[in-house]
């Protein structure tokens, strides 16, 4: 199981990047039913299905997560948004979904009905294929 990630990164100097991972929740109930659109759950099931790096820029990781939620959702709020769209979708991934995990740096962001919340405690990575769930 993986360890809760550390306090999200602040701004940083001008130029200072930062890698973004995306990570579907792909765990199931004993009737084999997607549990993660319920939220997550500690120890829940985890693919790591895409990562970037971007430019800090002065936003908080909040704000970098935002905007990869916004992309991989089809509403990229800029060019970079755009191009990492069209990248994500090149790979038949799913959008992104309240239970699955966003981390900026060494801040591991948990998406909710709206909005972030910190993720507190682990997850379990896996490497397993599910629909448009595809690991790295």
């Amino acid at each position: 199981m993986t360890r809760a990630h550390a306090t999200p990164p602040g701004t940083g100097p001008a130029g200072a990047t930062v890698t973004v991972s995306v990570w579907h929740n792909v765990t199931r109930d004993g009737a084999g039913r997607p549990t993660g659109y319920f939220g997550f759950t500690p120890g829940d099931l985890m693919v790591k299905v895409f990562t970037y790096d971007t430019q800090v820029r002065g936003r908080h990781a909040e704000d970098i997560a935002e905007n990869a939620f916004a992309a991989f959702n089809d509403f990229p709020r800029d060019s970079e948004g755009q191009n990492l769209a069209r990248q994500y979708r090149a790979r038949r991934l799913r959008s992104v979904s309240r239970g699955d995990v966003i981390t900026v740096g060494e801040a591991a962001l948990i998406v909710e009905r709206a909005g972030f919340s910190h993720m507190r405690s682990g997850f379990t990575p896996v490497r397993v294929h599910d629909h448009g769930t595809h690991p790295l």
